[in-house]
């Protein structure tokens, strides 16, 4: 007697590029579900396919998350997708899907607009999380900007964090916060040392998970850095899904052409 495993849709994740969408004669693309699609837009949207620009996979974390939930990751021409057996709830309010997008096209910030003073995609990472969204399912849309762009550009570092000292030599305490956690209760407090003529304190947060922290002590300019990408090369963008009662998702990313 045989059985049947079913699944259901945790979230679909689509990259919108404009460069490859918009359309001399039919205007700018309008994502849908949003009424009827000229026919150009059409064909259009039957070639697209991010993986002439852009990489797309699961931080060495998820991977391990996702073994041992039992769920499975599939790339898609548009973006990706997370499923699970059907039935399955997460109720971890902490549990979250990191998704690394990397550029493969050396073009690509040619036909790219990403925001006054974005000329360069070394230095810091694009941010996006679906933590605290309401209503709106752009990831990128932020405070009335609908693209991604310098606003969710982020510092970054590995684990063994390095932070200038206001105050040469002084020591000092350090709290950590998690970003998309409480406000009030840090996550992690280190001490750290200082002497002459020291002028950065070096913070171990090796025991943190990846992620969005942000840096507070009497001796530091208060700092927010994603920590994590140790041995992950190229991602010029991280997106973490938080998995908590999250049942078909639906999220975009929108890029802006040039």
């Amino acid at each position: 007697m045989g059985f049947t495993i079913t699944y259901q849709t945790v979230f679909d994740l689509i990259v919108w590029h404009h460069h490859l969408l918009d359309s001399p004669t039919s205007g700018v693309f309008t994502p849908p579900p949003s009424g009827a699609t000229p026919p150009d837009i059409v064909q259009r949207l039957l070639d697209y396919d991010i993986r002439q620009f852009m990489g797309l996979r699961l931080s060495k974390e998820s991977i391990e998350l996702i073994r041992q939930k039992g769920l499975v990751f599939k790339r898609t021409r548009k973006g990706c997708l997370l499923a699970s057996r059907t039935g399955y709830t997460e109720t971890n309010g902490s549990l979250k899907l990191t998704l690394l997008l990397s550029v493969t096209d050396p073009q690509f910030l040619y036909y790219t607009n990403l925001g006054p003073g974005v000329d360069s995609l070394r230095g810091k990472v694009f941010y996006l999380t679906n933590k605290g969204m309401l209503t709106v399912d752009t990831l990128s849309d932020t405070v009335g900007n609908t693209y991604l762009g310098n606003i969710h550009r982020k510092s970054h570092s590995s684990r063994i964090v390095r932070l200038p000292q206001l105050a040469p030599g002084t020591p000092s305490s350090v709290e950590v916060y998690d970003v998309n956690g409480s406000s009030i209760t840090p996550v992690l407090t280190l001490e750290a040392p200082s002497g002459p003529g020291q002028t950065e304190y070096e913070l171990d947060c090796r025991p943190l998970p990846e992620g969005l922290y942000r840096f507070e002590s009497a001796n530091l300019a208060t700092e927010e850095r994603y920590l994590g990408l140790e041995d992950e090369g190229g991602v010029f963008c991280v997106v973490q899904i938080y998995l908590e009662n999250l049942s078909n998702g639906v999220y975009d990313i929108r890029i802006a052409k040039s």
